[in-house]
């Protein structure tokens, strides 16, 4: 089976140990063809190229992020719409990353996504677009442990995971 398991940081800490873990288990099984999307070059897309399995570097953003507030109602009301700001300019990225998403995934001929965080959200819509299945490892409870806000709010986040 062919699978594309998509991460959304770089460095090799929990979530993606055990992304790696999985990778090369699964693969010295042969039970699984392991490829991987990523946003940015580091330590794992280093490891995993070591190991032979294919990396793609494209700069996909999450769709949570910290939000920090302080000073008077009028200063957060300016830093609340600069975040939302930021929300936007990250899903409008996202959209126009998407066709070359698809095309990867695609060309691997992938079977199966596989997003190794909730925080990867870009895995909803590519996986609609691919038309593959996802399956979504949730690792974390972003707002409670990371204090991450949900850029499509909590609605979308749940119906997001219902459908994966």
């Amino acid at each position: 089976m062919r699978v594309a398991h998509l991460t959304h940081y770089a460095e090799l800490y929990g979530a993606n140990r055990s992304l790696l873990d999985l990778v090369l288990e699964l693969r010295q099984r042969s039970e699984v063809e392991p490829h991987v999307l990523m946003p940015r070059e580091g330590p794992l897309s280093e490891r995993l190229r070591k190991e032979g399995v294919p990396v793609r570097v494209l700069p996909f953003e999450p769709w949570m992020s910290e939000r920090h507030y302080e000073g008077r109602a009028h200063h957060r009301l300016r830093q609340w719409w600069r975040h939302e700001r930021a929300a936007r300019a990250r899903a409008r990225a996202n959209r126009a990353l998407m066709p070359a998403l698809v095309d990867q995934v695609k060309a691997w001929g992938t079977q199966l996504l596989h997003a190794n965080s909730s925080v990867a959200g870009i895995a909803i819509d590519l996986k609609d677009e691919a038309s593959a299945p996802l399956v979504w490892h949730i690792r974390e409870l972003p707002e409670r442990q990371y204090l991450l806000h949900l850029d499509r709010g909590r609605a979308a986040y749940g119906r997001a995971l219902r459908e994966a």
